[in-house]
């Protein structure tokens, strides 16, 4: 299993590593799930979730 946690300033930024993921690494074939949250406390945008293969 392959974690992911990506910091971003912008959420576009954010959006397009995202979008551009799950274009490498779909759901179907490598299971990936990902999410996009915003941090608080330290004023960035996460990119996190997990893949397999």
């Amino acid at each position: 299993m392959h974690i992911i946690s990506e910091e971003f300033i912008t959420e576009d930024k954010a959006r397009a590593y995202l979008r551009d993921y799950y274009r490498r690494y779909n759901k179907a074939q490598y299971g990936t799930r990902l999410g996009i949250r915003r941090q608080r406390i330290s004023q960035h945008w996460e990119v996190y979730g997990h893949r397999f293969h």
